[in-house]
C-alpha cells in the first residue's frame, strides 16, 4: 500500500513539472518605484515559456499614457532545459510629477502547430514620479560651489608656444604679401596626370573596395562603368557621361581603330547595363571578366608611355 501511494506521489510531480515546465509566465518590472520627474526608468518585460510555445510580444510604445518610450533595446534570449527565457528592456521617462501604473502588457501565444491563439497578461508595475524638494526660504544657491583649477607652468607654456606661432604666421605672410608688392613672383609647378593613369588608378582602388564579393554588385558595376566612360570622355573629348552605351559605342567606332577592342568594349558596356537596369544578377565570372576587360580597354588604348607625360603648369600667386 504505502509503494502505491509512493508510486501515485511520484506520477504526480512529474506532470506538475511538466506541466509547469510547457507553461508560460510573464513578469514586469522597474529598477525602482521612485523617480525624479525626466529620470530614466528602466522597464522589463521578462518571459518565460516551453520550446514549442510560439509568443508575440505587442509593441509598449502605445500602452505608457504619459511616459514616454526612450529606447528599446535587443531582445536577450536563453534556452535551459527545454525553458526559454526572453527578456525585453525598455527605457521610459516621465516630465510630469504623478504616480502612475504601467498597465499589464497582454503576450498573444499559441502552442506548437495549433492556431488557437491564446493570451497572458503582464502584472501592472505602480511607480511614482516627483519633482526635487525646494525649501523657498533658503534662496537659489548651487549645488556644488565652482571648481577653480589653479594655474601651472604648464598653462603658461602652451601660451607662450601659442603667442610665438602667431608671430611667426604674422612674420611669414607679411613677407609674402610684401614680395608680391615688391614684383616678386612665386612660382608654383603641378604635374597632371594623362587619362590612363587616372583611370588604371582608380580601376587599382576599385579592386581593392571588393565591392561585387560583398554582395554590392550593383555599385560595384556601377563604379567600373564609370570610371571607363569618364577615361572615354578624357582620352577621346566626347561627353560618354551624358551619353547611353549605344551613342558611345558610334564614337568608339569612329575614333578607335581595332575591332576587337570595340567588340569587348561594346560587351562591357552591355553587361553593365544589364546588371544596372534589367536587375540582372552575374556569375562571380562575369564580375571578374569585367574588371580584366576595363584594364584591357584602358591599357591597350591610353597614349604612349613617352607621350603621355603631360608638361608641368605653372601657377603665379
Amino acid at each position: 500500500m504505502v509503494r502505491k501511494i509512493f508510486l501515485y506521489v511520484f506520477v504526480f510531480i512529474s506532470i506538475s513539472l511538466n506541466i509547469l515546465a510547457q507553461s508560460l509566465t510573464v513578469q514586469a518590472e522597474t529598477d525602482t518605484t521612485d523617480y525624479l520627474v525626466g529620470d530614466y526608468i528602466h522597464y522589463e518585460l521578462i518571459l518565460t515559456y516551453g520550446s514549442n510555445y510560439r509568443v508575440k510580444v505587442p509593441p509598449l510604445k502605445d500602452k505608457l499614457g504619459s511616459l514616454e518610450l526612450i529606447s528599446e533595446a535587443p531582445v536577450e534570449k536563453s534556452e535551459n532545459d527545454s525553458r526559454i527565457t526572453e527578456i525585453h528592456q525598455y527605457v521610459l521617462a516621465g516630465y510630469d510629477s504623478s504616480s502612475i501604473n504601467i498597465p499589464p502588457v497582454k503576450v498573444e501565444y499559441s502552442i506548437g502547430n495549433s492556431n488557437n491563439v491564446q493570451s497572458l497578461e503582464s502584472n501592472a508595475v505602480h511607480i511614482n514620479i516627483h519633482t526635487l524638494k525646494v525649501n523657498p526660504s533658503t534662496g537659489i544657491k548651487d549645488v556644488k560651489k565652482p571648481l577653480r583649477i589653479a594655474l601651472s607652468w604648464i598653462f603658461y607654456l602652451i601660451l607662450g608656444l601659442v603667442i610665438l606661432l602667431i608671430i611667426l604666421a604674422a612674420y611669414y605672410f607679411y613677407n609674402k604679401y610684401k614680395r608680391k608688392n615688391e614684383g616678386e613672383v612665386e612660382v608654383v609647378k603641378t604635374v597632371q596626370l594623362s587619362p590612363g593613369k587616372v583611370a588604371l588608378k582608380a580601376l587599382d582602388e576599385l579592386n581593392g573596395k571588393k565591392l561585387w564579393q560583398k554582395g554590392n554588385v550593383k555599385e560595384f558595376h556601377s563604379e567600373i562603368t564609370g570610371i571607363i566612360r569618364k577615361y572615354f570622355e578624357d582620352r577621346y573629348n566626347f561627353p560618354a557621361l551624358e551619353m547611353t552605351s549605344g551613342e558611345i559605342m558610334q564614337v568608339l567606332d569612329r575614333v578607335m581603330d581595332n575591332q576587337q577592342l570595340i567588340d569587348i568594349t561594346r560587351e562591357f558596356l552591355s553587361n553593365a547595363d544589364l546588371v544596372k537596369f534589367a536587375k540582372f544578377v552575374p556569375m562571380p565570372s562575369v564580375n571578374e571578366e569585367m574588371m580584366k576587360e576595363a584594364y584591357k580597354i584602358v591599357s591597350r588604348t591610353k597614349i604612349p608611355e613617352r607621350e603621355e607625360e603631360m608638361p608641368e603648369e605653372a601657377h603665379v600667386q
